[in-house]
């Protein structure tokens, strides 16, 4: 199991423009780094589309499983679902999926990201 933590990079904020211009880290134990264009890129990687259904209908990311941010708290049974892999979170413009993991990490969850937007992380697909 590997476990990530963020690295923040000097001059590092948390504005969205972070994940457009792929300067987020994310450092596992053995040190190496990962951008989120690695993380995408692992196979191992589930997504939680936090956009309501209606959102949702209109596109998601990869094989992304839809829980809105309002029911989070009542569907942890499913978050817990998806194993140990990295798990990203992305709504429409980062705000929600960052209230999500927020939340989560409170409740001792680890190994779950931010992704921002969808359409951040659709400038990553190869």
């Amino acid at each position: 199991m590997q476990t990530y933590n963020y690295h923040r990079e000097e001059g590092w904020s948390s504005s969205r423009d972070d994940v457009i211009e792929n300067r987020i880290i994310i450092k596992n134990k053995k040190s190496h780094i990962m951008t989120l264009q690695e993380l995408i890129n692992d196979n191992n990687t589930r997504y939680v589309d936090v956009r309501t259904p209606a959102e949702y209908s209109t596109g998601y990311f990869k094989n992304a499983v839809n829980i809105p941010l309002d029911e989070i708290a009542n569907r942890v049974s499913e978050i817990n679902g998806l194993g140990e892999q990295p798990i990203v979170f992305y709504c429409r413009s980062g705000n929600r999926s960052g209230m999500a993991v927020s939340y989560l990490a409170q409740q001792g969850y680890k190994n779950i990201y931010n992704g921002g937007g969808i359409d951040d992380l659709l400038q990553y697909l190869n």
